[in-house]
């Protein structure tokens, strides 16, 4: 199994979402960076009634070439407010 570790901030003014290689708190290096995506200015929801939505999508909107069942497992979610 291949796990991948997703990190999102959300302030005020940006949202940073980060996608990388590994079961990790930190990223060692940048080839281990699946997609980074960032949102700065206008539009940004205030905070206080956050919820958290996954969305699973395939490439190209194409199923796996062997055709087989995908499976996501979340093994641990965390939200740590920012002070």
């Amino acid at each position: 199994m291949e796990q991948t570790t997703h990190s999102f901030e959300w302030t005020p003014k940006s949202v940073w979402f980060q996608s990388f290689a590994g079961h990790r708190s930190f990223v060692d290096s940048p080839d281990q960076v699946i997609a980074f995506y960032g949102f700065e200015g206008d539009g940004i929801p205030p905070a206080g009634d956050e919820r958290m939505h996954l969305r699973f999508d395939f490439s190209a909107q194409q199923p796996p070439a062997n055709l087989r069942e995908v499976e996501i497992v979340v093994c641990n979610f965390s939200f740590t407010p920012m002070t």
